[in-house]
């Protein structure tokens, strides 16, 4: 799956169930973001010449969510977001809207990996499912 400027390579349902997990727990960490940063203006590079980043996902990744806070580098004001680590590559989640809609993607993907991968029953436990979430 190709996802803005990075290439996904998800290889079983354990891999893809632990990334949409991990974006999943980031839910609790994001009291703080605002709800939409507008995009950057856009750039007036050819489509083929942007960066793209090649991940493989071979088995479940371990995760980590973590709160931050900064100063902005333009002001004095207070910035938030949440890191995701995964392994070699932090996510780094700057609003509501793109947890969100990152969160749908991983999501999509993860319904499909449980269809096709042989561990697919195994991990058939949706991890959006509100059940799982502690009251």
């Amino acid at each position: 799956m190709t996802w803005g400027g990075v290439l996904l390579t998800v290889y079983t349902a354990a891999a893809a169930h632990g990334l949409l997990e991990g974006f999943v727990a980031a839910r609790a960490a994001a009291a703080q973001l605002p709800r939409e940063i507008p995009p950057p203006a856009t750039s007036y590079e050819a489509p083929f010449a942007r960066p793209i980043v090649a991940l493989e996902f071979t088995r479940r990744p371990a995760y980590a969510v973590v709160a931050q806070s900064g100063t902005a580098k333009t002001s004095d004001r207070v910035i938030h977001w949440v890191d995701v680590h995964m392994g070699p590559i932090t996510w780094q989640i700057r609003d509501v809207a793109g947890l969100h809609s990152a969160t749908e993607l991983l999501h999509r993907a993860y319904l499909t990996a449980v269809a096709i991968f042989a561990d697919g029953p195994a991990h058939a436990d949706d991890p959006t499912d509100d059940h799982r979430l502690p009251a």
